[in-house]
């Protein structure tokens, strides 16, 4: 009888912690293959999320519901939260409340990162911090992003993250997917996407080594981060790269079927060889030459939209790669990286199409539109044809876009503290093609602008033109012409003292040393304060 009532006692502890385990959806309900749920996505905000962003979001789930049961052939086992919070701090606090992090953690990651997901708790967490995910395309590609890891978490048994998989396929595969929810419910096509993270990666001052992306720890996650080093955006080159050399036509039931042996206890390197029919090794060696390659590649396509000329098409086409020519002879660089180029009939077909390409609004598209000859978005550049139909003008745009692109990619992208000769470079440059043309001496434009300048209400001196916020308050606030005038004034003195390939030196010193005014002190042999005082001297 006592053997008995212990054999009951220990099979209703067992049922107990069985049900336990289901309950609290821990892992033992995942490998028994047990739903928790109908694999329904729900969305909530936590806190005054902006009505653009929680649409966004809401869209994406709901987009990516259907595309893993149209597209993938899957459905979500279990239900999903997806919190969207409005601004850092309130993400921060989700973190910490709904992910468990410490408070260290929580800010580490809240600086760095635009969601996360928790596939045992079956939760994303999104940042809406419009300075995190500035546009829509950011948004709707972010919330696809970390519903993937759910699918992966899914698929793999638990089995996809940290030392288990690979970092990079699988952050490259979430954002692969991600960019193709987003193409599929109205966002960016994917071969932007592609274009956009090889750009990223072109222009980044400090890209990951790849051999530290493979098995990882958290700490060496947070290091990546902390370091500021461009993991993700390398990540999504390999995964672009495995998936369309050693997949193609089924990339998609590819990276499936990669965490499925995952969860059937293979190791990441066996599941990788047995999928895709190559070893890691080989792979890492293919990939490694063909990006080194890639770096040194350029390629425009140039694109006529609405009723363009085809002339007017193909004569900036004629002055894009003279302007590269002109680069290579005066600097020794050319840009490099794969670039769209879109010649718009007039500034309501820019708007129209700034408003397609770079997936903004009406409003600011028009605002773009109405201010500018042309329009930048990463790998993509919009053009107002209607004025570059002028030859001479074309010959300028033409040098200053390449000049500009050119900048960003020696910049790395980020600012230098001297804003005021990022923007005079790419006049200047403009007018140095103008000059090879025969349209007048560099001096001469120089004489001209200090003449014009002279006539006007003293301008801020240069000093107060080195950060960015500064010079948009400063152009606000000023006839824009005028404020140009001052740049190219100032940086056409630069080039009479130190010559062309002083500008050159100076990008290439602040990119090594992160920092404008100093590079502009070891360039110029003058403190850039001092320099202005001597402009604002010669001028007044």
């Amino acid at each position: 009888m006592k053997k008995l009532l212990l054999l009951l006692c220990m099979m209703i502890f067992m049922a107990g912690a069985f049900l336990w385990g289901v309950s609290d959806g821990g892992v033992l309900a995942e490998k028994l293959g047990l739903a928790r749920g109908n694999g329904d996505i729900t969305v909530a905000a936590y806190g005054q999320v902006p009505v653009d962003t929680r649409q966004d979001v809401e869209k994406a789930a709901k987009g990516f519901a259907a595309f893993c049961e149209n597209n993938l052939a899957v459905k979500l086992n279990r239900d999903v939260r997806v919190l969207v919070a409005p601004d850092r701090n309130s993400y921060q606090a989700l973190l910490v409340k709904e992910m468990e992090m410490t408070e260290a953690e929580a800010k580490n990651k809240a600086q760095y990162t635009s969601g996360q997901a928790s596939g045992q708790k079956g939760l994303c967490v999104i940042n809406g911090d419009k300075n995190g995910l500035k546009e829509s395309d950011d948004r709707l590609g972010t919330t696809a992003h970390e519903l993937f890891h759910q699918l992966q978490y899914q698929l793999s048994e638990g089995h996809n993250g940290y030392e288990q998989g690979l970092f990079w396929l699988e952050e490259g595969s979430a954002d692969y997917m991600g960019a193709q929810v987003a193409a599929a419910v109205g966002g960016r096509s994917v071969e932007k996407w592609f274009l956009d993270a090889k750009f990223t990666v072109q222009n980044s001052r400090k890209v990951a080594d790849i051999m530290a992306l493979q098995h990882t720890t958290e700490a060496q996650r947070s290091e990546l981060m902390n370091n500021r080093v461009n993991s993700y955006g390398l990540a999504d080159l390999m995964t672009w790269f495995l998936v369309k050399n050693y997949a193609a036509g089924q990339e998609n039931a590819k990276l499936l079927e990669y965490y499925r042996r995952l969860g059937q206890g293979e190791r990441a390197e066996e599941s990788l060889q047995n999928t895709f029919g190559v070893s890691l090794d080989a792979f890492l060696t293919a990939f490694v030459d063909w990006w080194q390659k890639e770096q040194h590649k350029t390629a425009f396509n140039f694109q006529g939209h609405g009723n363009v000329r085809p002339a007017v098409v193909e004569q900036l086409q004629a002055q894009v790669n003279a302007a590269q020519e002109w680069l290579a002879r005066h600097w020794g660089r050319r840009l490099t990286g794969e670039y769209d180029i879109i010649v718009a009939a007039n500034q309501e077909d820019l708007a129209k199409v700034a408003e397609e390409q770079c997936r903004i609004s009406p409003e600011r598209a028009r605002q773009l539109a109405a201010g500018s000859v042309w329009v930048e978005n990463n790998s993509t550049l919009i053009v107002n044809g209607e004025r570059i139909a002028d030859q001479r003008q074309c010959i300028f745009v033409g040098g200053v876009m390449m000049a500009r692109m050119l900048e960003v990619q020696e910049l790395g992208a980020e600012p230098c503290g001297v804003e005021w000769l990022m923007r005079g470079i790419g006049y200047v440059v403009g007018v140095g093609r103008l000059c090879d043309n025969g349209y007048g001496r560099l001096t001469d434009y120089q004489r001209t602008w200090r003449t014009e300048l002279r006539k006007k209400t003293p301008l801020p001196s240069l000093d107060k033109m080195m950060r960015q916020e500064s010079m948009e308050e400063i152009t606000g606030q000023y006839n824009h012409d005028d404020v140009a005038k001052l740049c190219e004034y100032a940086t056409a003195e630069l080039v009479r003292r130190y010559g062309w390939g002083s500008l050159q030196n100076w990008l290439l010193a602040a990119r090594q040393t992160g920092d404008g005014r100093q590079a502009f002190t070891q360039v110029f042999g003058i403190t850039a304060t001092d320099f202005a005082a001597q402009i604002q001297m010669l001028i007044y």
